[in-house]
């Protein structure tokens, strides 16, 4: 017992500190740190160059390059498309729009494997690296099963129910609870004490599964809430992510990375603040203006994810 409780709190401090060497990799204003916080943000040695000679780029890192344009490119032209039929501006099946959805996972699928095999330095054993690519592919495999139901129920080609559309949904939410179970260790270890992010991720996990739980209802007519009453837990998170982010801002060097985080975190709750006001057809525009705030908000995650894969793909070259 005590072992698996070891290796799982390593494990948690393993990925952590990864995570710590990506967000913290320009230089603090304040160079006086504790050993502790020098062995937590600094745990692998960060290139001094921000580019890699070329010669140091394997067939691995292109081909990688290649797999995460190809997702970014799929699921842009899926939620364009998605959003042309809601607004019925094309005649196509939802099979049709759903195809660019599945190849877009399917590179995600391969990207995902080929950069933690890549990264393998970054985990602190064996065990760590297979835990993280089991729960990436679940998560993925069990995103295109809930695709393909729901493609099939909203064609008409199956009569079933929505709680058991929504049955990839929770084994997903089910996978994402066991890893944050994993990571948890790491985040209150008393070398660590990232008590306020162990307390941040637990609610926004809990917050986001109640949600879910009452959009299923309401999807059944099993409830009688508006969607705008349902979204106000995330509306809820998401703002006590933005005065966090405000606390940091204040206190952290690397400003150009918290204001990247506050205008996501700024788009996602006017996002979901349209959406249910759309939904509930309190406000009639088209979805195409709506869903504008989710765009600035897939563009960050684009620019936040492209920075942190080829910081990763610097360090395993260097």
């Amino acid at each position: 017992m005590n072992t698996n409780s070891n290796t799982s709190e390593e494990e948690g401090n393993g990925l952590l500190s990864s995570y710590q060497a990506i967000e913290n990799q320009r230089v603090p204003e304040n160079p006086v740190q504790s050993p502790a916080q020098i062995s937590i943000q600094n745990p692998i040695e960060i290139p001094i160059s921000d580019t890699t000679p070329p010669e140091k780029f394997s067939i691995c890192f292109f081909i990688s390059i290649s797999f995460y344009i190809l997702t970014i490119l799929s699921l842009f032209v899926f939620g364009a498309l998605l959003i042309l039929k809601l607004d019925e501006d094309i005649t196509w099946s939802f099979l049709k729009v759903m195809v660019f959805f599945y190849f877009g996972m399917a590179c995600l699928l391969l990207l995902a494997n080929i950069t933690v095999v890549k990264n393998s330095r970054l985990f602190t054993n064996f065990l760590g690296k297979c835990f993280l690519i089991f729960c990436l592919n679940s998560l993925i495999v069990m995103a295109i099963c809930f695709g393909v139901l729901l493609t099939f129920r909203l064609k008409g080609d199956i009569e079933w129910s929505y709680s058991v559309i929504f049955i990839p949904i929770y084994f997903i939410m089910s996978i994402i609870f066991i890893f944050i179970c994993f990571i948890i260790p790491g985040l209150v270890d008393s070398n660590v004490k990232m008590y306020k992010e162990a307390i941040i991720i637990s609610s926004q996990y809990f917050a986001c599964l109640l949600t879910v739980i009452l959009v299923l209802f309401k999807i059944d007519e099993n409830l009688k809430l508006y969607y705008f009453e349902i979204f106000i837990l995330e509306e809820i998170m998401l703002l006590v992510l933005f005065v966090v982010q405000i606390v940091k801002f204040q206190n952290d060097a690397s400003k150009y990375l918290q204001i990247e985080n506050l205008g996501i975190i700024f788009a996602l709750f006017a996002g979901f603040l349209l959406l249910g006001l759309k939904c509930d057809d309190v406000i009639e525009g088209a979805w195409k203006f709506v869903m504008i705030p989710f765009y600035l908000a897939y563009i960050g995650g684009i620019i936040k994810t492209y920075r942190i894969f080829n910081f990763l793909y610097q360090i395993n070259n260097s």
